[in-house]
């Protein structure tokens, strides 16, 4: 009785929290969707204002052409910032159809497979590859940013495993968005498709685990990432009805 009691404990302060977290993003989403449009505002006026020196300048001049160079490189990763504001800040998804998520991992993966860093094995593990979910073409967002993070997760690893796992799991325990509640998106006895992606990098510091969904909060080096990547992925799955859970080696 004790151990179902803790086991409860806990998953009452995991649903406070995960809704503490929804609230607190949909807050910062319409604050930061605001903010970025009146960002892009001045900053076209500075790309045109740039471009128009660009034009007008001489060639043998390297001083003033690498100052330019940086500047373009500033915006573009400024407009780029912006653009995963909105991201995180759209609140309607667009039309949702059955997707088969397992083609859509094996398109993706040919897509970044090419740009992974040397030494990363990759191993997929499809149980079952008619598996369906409804969504939008922002799944494929959702894992490449997690496939992203867990590249980087890996760069001091010795050994380099990326692992994709997609199967259908039966629902059996009450937790987050799982219930009874009007509000649940899955009922004991319904059957979910999971996707695990894995690696084998050092984990995350338990201090950490915490804030990983926070907007802006990153633990990567400064013009290394912006800290939206993983708000995006829980926006993005809170619109199509999913969720996500993180666990790592260090809190196991």
């Amino acid at each position: 009785k004790e151990k179902k009691l803790n086991n409860t404990v806990e998953l009452l302060i995991k649903t406070r929290d995960q809704l503490m977290q929804q609230d607190k993003m949909a807050a910062l989403g319409r604050m930061a969707s605001g903010i970025a449009h009146e960002i892009r505002n001045p900053l076209e006026i500075i790309y045109m204002g740039v471009d128009c020196l660009e034009n007008n300048i001489h060639d043998d001049n390297p001083v003033i052409r690498e100052s330019i160079d940086k500047i373009f490189h500033a915006i573009s990763r400024s407009d780029n910032i912006i653009n995963n504001v909105l991201s995180f800040s759209r609140q309607t998804p667009s039309e949702i159809r059955q997707i088969r998520i397992c083609s859509m991992m094996d398109n993706l993966l040919k897509l970044v497979k090419p740009f992974m860093k040397d030494g990363i094995r990759l191993q997929c593990q499809y149980d079952d590859e008619s598996l369906e979910v409804a969504g939008d073409n922002m799944l494929e967002q959702v894992f490449l940013n997690l496939i992203n993070n867990a590249v980087d997760a890996m760069k001091e690893s010795e050994q380099k495993i990326l692992t994709i796992r997609v199967y259908k799991k039966l629902i059996t325990d009450i937790g987050y968005k799982t219930g009874n509640r009007y509000t649940d998106y899955f009922r004991i006895g319904d059957h979910k498709v999971v996707v695990e992606v894995s690696d084998t990098g050092k984990g995350i510091p338990k201090d950490v685990m915490s804030k990983i969904f926070e907007p802006f909060f990153t633990t990567k080096a400064v013009n290394e990432g912006t800290g939206l990547g993983l708000s995006i992925v829980h926006s993005i799955l809170e619109r199509m009805q999913g969720t996500i859970d993180v666990q790592s080696m260090e809190n196991i």
